[in-house]
């Protein structure tokens, strides 16, 4: 019997046949196609009264139950833990941060660092919350430095406590802008709640915004998408629907989520399910 000499040709031309018989046969099928899946965010915002420690079990079960949740609709929830501590050091500051790195890296969720780029890039964060615009430096001049600094895709947020806020916030290319507050919070001091009308108007004003306007977020628009609106203030697992519906894009709180249980937080993925 002659012997047939097997090369890397032969094999290849072999295993081409193969797979070219199989797919006429049917037995190979395309793959179906991706369903596109709504996307809502929720946020937590560090409370510095609570322990680290706290603050990492809350993280670890809320984004538990909401995934278990939602694993069965076409919702996909994007968490992200805000560090918040206005008077710890430079040096605490970048501590908790590399803590929250590590277990936010654990469970799919962004890390963001409160008003500090030194600390935000030190910890390999995602990116950074301003509070707005200061007498020295515009939003848009912040904004700026931490894409240089983080990169291009760097998720910058800032507050609007009124609508002109959420005008400003687009037009220096912030990717989210935390509407505020909607509800009452406890505590002294606290601003008068503007309640969902907030969340519409933002919602109303960034839709009706037109593309080709050059000078409306055509940074924002044109290679980030539509800036995203966050409710914030006094907001609760029950109150997520209502935001949802008022037009809220995500939801962000301290107390209401480092109160919540696993039944809390599962009314709020029920919340943040609806239209």
């Amino acid at each position: 019997m002659a012997h047939v000499a097997v090369g890397p040709r032969n094999v290849a031309c072999f295993i081409v046949g193969i797979v070219a018989n199989a797919a006429f046969n049917g037995h190979l099928r395309p793959e179906p196609a991706v369903t596109r899946r709504r996307l809502r965010h929720v946020c937590l915002v560090t409370d510095p009264a609570r322990s680290l420690s706290e603050t990492m079990r809350v993280i670890e079960l809320g984004t538990s139950v909401v995934a278990d949740s939602v694993k069965c609709s076409d919702l996909q929830v994007q968490w992200t833990v805000q560090l918040r501590h206005k008077n710890a050091s430079c040096m605490q500051l970048l501590d908790e941060a590399c803590a929250l790195r590590h277990v936010t890296r654990r469970v799919g969720a962004w890390l963001v660092v409160n008003g500090s780029l030194h600390v935000a890039k030190e910890a390999q964060a995602d990116g950074v919350h301003y509070p707005g615009a200061s007498e020295e430096v515009s939003l848009a001049t912040r904004v700026a430095q931490a894409r240089r600094e983080l990169g291009e895709h760097a998720w910058v947020t800032t507050p609007a406590h009124n609508d002109h806020d959420v005008e400003e916030a687009c037009r220096a290319g912030a990717n989210a802008a935390y509407v505020s507050p909607i509800y009452d919070s406890p505590g002294p001091g606290k601003a008068q709640a503007r309640g969902t009308e907030a969340l519409r108007r933002a919602r109303q004003w960034l839709e009706s915004m037109p593309l080709h306007d050059a000078s409306a977020c055509e940074h924002l628009v044109l290679r980030r998408g539509r800036m995203l609106v966050y409710a914030l203030g006094g907001i609760t697992p029950p109150r997520a629907a209502e935001c949802v519906a008022a037009g809220a894009d995500g939801v962000a709180a301290i107390r209401g989520f480092y109160d919540a249980n696993a039944d809390d937080w599962k009314v709020l993925a029920r919340g943040l399910l609806c239209e």
